[in-house]
């Protein structure tokens, strides 16, 4: 008979195939991003990253027991007729007020008021996110970053989401998209990044100008892999 220990860790390999705890932090994608454009831009022409895309709008997912922030958005895709592109950014080791009365109005702090999954308003208050210390994992759904850093951020633990097929080139007379196969962000992540910055919602980075930011907001979602093992962690007296 299999015990709920064996369950716990079985669910535990689970939730560590997903990914784990990525390698890199926002100032290291930053600082990827200007590297990858500076060697990338000697072979061929490369998208600017500073391009100003406005974020049309985005929402806040706190996972609490999981101590990350989920954040969502819209982002202008840049190019004349193309839809916004989606934007994910996962931030880790996330410090929640246990108390939120406590830090309201607090400089280091940002409250928020979310929709848990039976769409009860909660209120969740969170320190402001250290973009050099907080490991971070991203997605967008535009072009760029699917062929020239998708399966590059994987290799780092840094890609939210499933993994991409790898990409196999169609032709060789033209230089790879990312040849020095460096882990970095596209211009609307770029963009959703200022936008946090901007907002006070991440610190440590140094932004010029300001992005503006449509309505904010929130709801809770947990992966069912890692619902069943904080139920099974509380059972057994763990949390």
């Amino acid at each position: 008979m299999v015990t709920a220990v064996e369950v716990i860790e079985a669910v535990e390999r689970i939730v560590e195939a997903g990914g784990g705890k990525p390698q890199l932090t926002l100032i290291d994608l930053l600082r990827n991003t200007e590297r990858y454009n500076k060697l990338q831009s000697k072979v061929q022409r490369v998208p600017p990253p500073h391009q100003d895309l406005r974020v049309i709008e985005w929402k806040f997912v706190p996972r609490v027991g999981m101590r990350t922030l989920i954040v969502t958005a819209s982002v202008e895709s840049g190019t004349p007729g193309k839809p916004p592109r989606k934007c994910v950014m996962q931030f880790f080791d996330v410090e929640y007020a246990e108390d939120v009365e406590r830090v309201r109005g607090e400089r280091d702090w940002i409250t928020i008021t979310t929709e848990t999954r039976t769409r009860v308003p909660q209120v969740v208050a969170f320190k402001k996110i250290d973009a050099g210390k907080s490991p971070v994992q991203v997605r967008c759904s535009c072009e760029d970053f699917y062929f020239r850093f998708a399966w590059y951020l994987k290799q780092k633990g840094s890609l939210y989401g499933r993994t991409p097929r790898p990409y196999h080139r169609k032709t060789t007379t033209r230089p790879s998209v990312n040849i020095h196969h460096i882990p970095a962000m596209c211009k609307h992540l770029w963009n959703l990044a200022r936008a946090l910055v901007s907002a006070g919602v991440v610190m440590g980075i140094a932004f010029g100008g300001a992005v503006g930011v449509g309505g904010a907001r929130g709801g809770q979602v947990v992966t069912g892999a890692e619902t069943l093992l904080r139920i099974l962690r509380r059972a057994m007296g763990e949390e």
